[in-house]
């Protein structure tokens, strides 16, 4: 007629495996935490480490045809790859979207620089923030940058060239050209470098 009920020692068995269960679970929670902090963290050294070592030199520019031609030059301490490119009108109203749909030549050549590289985006966010876009949607998965070699080693200066859009008209423009670098595999903003040019 009557159950017998479990014996303490089944019941403290149950009870000890619930307990390791729940405590491993947090466990291995806990550790995935930390291993994507300190990931982060490495990130954010191995940039600040770069934009230290980066000296990227706008030289000059200048509006030619209706193309914006930027002539730069490379006297960091390490090599630089050349990202986005933003322009903004006097009221700092976006006239261009980021792209990097430029082409980069060697000094005053016709020869583009061969030396591109594309990685997929780092951090949406990043990008999203520094560029302000407001739609994630128009950042592309993966992006292609070209490789400036510090001016020591090759002796030469680039002219990157981009056809100004057709709402691009007379008046005072801000050049915002970025400098990225691939960390783990994954294409960070580094640094971004300023230009004003009046058209």
């Amino acid at each position: 007629m009557f159950k017998k009920a479990l014996s303490p020692v089944l019941a403290s068995i149950i009870l000890a495996s619930v307990s390791l269960a729940i405590g491993i679970t947090i466990l291995m929670w806990l550790s995935s935490q930390s291993t994507l902090s300190l990931r982060e963290t490495q990130i954010e050294t191995l940039k600040a480490e770069l934009m230290s070592k980066e000296n990227l030199v706008i030289i000059h520019s200048e509006v030619n045809g209706g193309n914006l031609v930027i002539y730069l030059c490379n006297m960091g301490y390490s090599t630089i790859l050349l990202g986005p490119l933003r322009i903004y009108n006097s009221s700092f109203n976006l006239v261009l979207y980021p792209t990097s749909d430029y082409i980069l030549y060697y000094n005053d050549t016709s020869t583009e620089v061969n030396g591109k590289v594309s990685a997929q985006v780092g951090s949406l966010s990043e990008f999203a923030e520094k560029l302000e876009i407001r739609n994630l949607s128009l950042i592309p998965k993966e992006i292609t940058t070209y490789v400036i070699e510090q001016y020591f080693e090759r002796n030469q200066y680039y002219r990157l060239v981009y056809t100004l859009p057709p709402n691009v008209l007379s008046g005072t423009y801000t050049i915002e050209l970025w400098s990225t670098a691939i960390i783990y595999d994954k294409l960070y903003l580094i640094k971004p470098h300023i230009e004003v040019i009046t058209i």
